[in-house]
């Protein structure tokens, strides 16, 4: 009875080894066992051909020669960890050395095996090779560093606006453009540093994005400087989203066009004055009343221009060409623009 329970019990002990050696040697997962002092005692094939080194060679040396310099303290700190008992296991990343001498990158997972008197037998050291996820990870820092530094440093304003029109994150020409903090910014709404006269124009255009009706929209507008004054600018934006296709926020792009249209306004004005002394200085001979620029007009139609072409001499649109033509005409009282020009003629209007 005894001889009978010992035999099932060297056999279960067997099975459990034979299936320890056959989950040890075939797994994916490198894995050796490690002494207390360093030294590999067995390594499977996994870990031979992560690191390089046949299994012979690797059981002839310590783990500190597979790892890189500086992270052997932080993984003897965690093997005495498990020594002293604070902890049954431990898992974090660290370089190894291949053989060829490149690093690479591991998860390393350790747990401690004792005697029955609590004596340390051996470590159990498991290692998933991670290499070509932390090249992933750096490739991704380093296009969002990318992307970082184009969106800080930009030359124009930009910022990213929440679905809900937070402001999300400012650049810090927009910053300097609006005289805003960026902890300021992002306690308001696009439409806290907007015109009212142009708020309608971007919810529409928004939503037009929302429904994807549009990709993208670029117009002039008001901001609103902290300090109160308009600051003009020429807005593009545009609606980023995830992977299931949800918006995440709009990206946009503010240059200040603040000179350039108050270089606009005072030719204009210039312009006005300019046309409005000409057309004093003309109505002294001119019995109809006609503006200065229905004055030109006249001429033009009177040199066989069409309405198109008296659009583009004069920067208008043909229809407001056509209504020039058309006050002329009641103005003068005559029937046909060739009267018109007739009429004019006898009168000296466009000697």
């Amino acid at each position: 009875m005894e001889i009978t329970e010992r035999e099932q019990a060297e056999k279960a002990l067997r099975e459990s080894e034979e299936r320890f050696r056959s989950a040890f040697e075939h797994t994916a997962v490198g894995m050796a066992l490690v002494s207390p002092d360093g030294r590999f005692i067995q390594v499977n094939r996994s870990l031979s051909d992560i690191l390089g080194y046949s299994p012979e060679e690797l059981t002839s040396t310590r783990w500190q020669v597979t790892t890189h310099p500086d992270d052997i303290e932080i993984t003897q700190s965690h093997m005495r960890r498990l020594l002293a008992g604070e902890t049954d296991s431990s898992q974090f990343e660290r370089r190894c050395l291949h053989k060829h001498g490149h690093e690479i990158w591991g998860l390393l997972s350790l747990s401690l095996v004792r005697q029955a008197d609590g004596t340390p037998l051996y470590f159990i050291s498991q290692l998933q090779d991670i290499s070509k996820l932390k090249r992933t990870e750096e490739a991704l820092r380093e296009s969002e560093e990318r992307f970082r530094n184009a969106f800080e440093y930009a030359a124009i304003g930009m910022v990213l606006v929440s679905p809900d029109s937070r402001l999300l994150k400012a650049n810090g020409s927009l910053r300097e453009m609006l005289g805003y903090s960026q902890k300021e910014l992002e306690s308001m709404t696009w439409q806290d540093i907007s015109h009212p006269d142009d708020l309608e124009t971007g919810i529409e255009q928004m939503g037009r994005m929302l429904t994807r009706e549009i990709d993208s929209y670029q117009f002039e507008k008001r901001y609103l400087h902290k300090r109160g004054h308009v600051v003009w600018a020429l807005l593009s934006f545009s609606l980023v989203r995830d992977a299931a296709d949800r918006p995440l926020h709009f990206i946009s792009q503010i240059q200040d066009i603040t000179e350039r249209k108050q270089m606009e306004e005072a030719l204009q004005k210039a312009r006005e004055e300019l046309e409005g002394r000409v057309e004093r200085q003309m109505l002294r001979r001119n019995p109809y009343g006609l503006t200065f620029r229905e004055l030109t007009v006249l001429h033009l139609v009177a040199a066989g221009k069409s309405d198109k072409e008296i659009g583009l001499e004069l920067g208008i649109s043909p229809l407001t060409a056509q209504k020039h033509v058309s006050n002329i005409l009641t103005k003068m009282d005559a029937t046909s623009r060739t009267e018109a020009v007739a009429r004019g003629l006898r009168e000296g209007l466009l000697d």
